[in-house]
């Protein structure tokens, strides 16, 4: 019996609110844990979040249970950072081996070896502005073989610090997606959508699960 740990909530049926898939049914998997500390994380892992950090579920479920409670066969892996996630690979494995999509979300804060799962949608947001973690860049894999970007945006110098990865993977013909800081949305959408005015070719995100009050 294959039991995963670590599991912070699985919602069984929602939508995917955010990126190219965005309005699209599926289930959800949070895995528990992040060392990158985003300042706005809306998830329990921001810096001084202690409190509520330590009143976070950790669920070991066996795989079967957990199989069993997914409504969708598309299935939306996130955390927290699922990377650093001790059974993550066994995960990818098992849920693929049962024949779900399946779609990865990272900071890219570790490297993983995702050319061992080419079906694995990987959704790639970079944290570089808003933490400090590791200091440096994301492993450059990510910029070249994910399947989206999506850089969240809380201010116009945010975007300074992507600005020519992201030229680089427009021209690799990945999509590129600007979400506003939900906690700034107001300020944050319009200075996004000057943004598109001059970058056509990238779009924006905005939380539909939230603006729809699902979990």
């Amino acid at each position: 019996m294959t039991v995963i740990k670590n599991i912070q909530e699985i919602i069984p049926l929602t939508i995917q609110g955010e990126g190219f898939h965005a309005g699209r049914c599926c289930s959800f998997i949070r895995l528990f844990g992040c060392p990158v500390g985003c300042w706005f994380c809306d998830t329990g892992y921001a810096p001084g979040d202690r409190e509520n950090l330590n009143k976070l579920p950790r669920l070991s479920i066996d795989y079967e249970s957990l199989r069993e409670q997914l409504q969708s066969r598309y299935v939306v892996i996130s955390g927290g950072e699922p990377l650093f996630h001790q059974d993550f690979e066994e995960l990818l494995e098992r849920l693929l081996g049962d024949n779900f999509e399946v779609a990865v979300e990272t900071s890219g804060a570790k490297a993983f070896p995702f050319e061992k799962f080419p079906k694995v949608w990987v959704t790639f947001s970079p944290k570089l502005h808003a933490t400090d973690y590791l200091k440096g860049q994301p492993s450059p894999t990510f910029w070249t073989h994910s399947r989206e970007i999506k850089v969240v945006i809380s201010e116009p110098s945010d975007l300074n610090f992507y600005e020519d990865l992201l030229d680089q993977a427009s021209a690799s013909e990945i999509p590129v997606f600007l979400q506003p800081e939900w906690s700034n949305k107001l300020e944050t959408t319009p200075l996004i959508l000057q943004i598109l005015q001059q970058r056509p070719d990238w779009k924006i995100s905005v939380q539909l699960h939230k603006y729809l009050k699902l979990p």
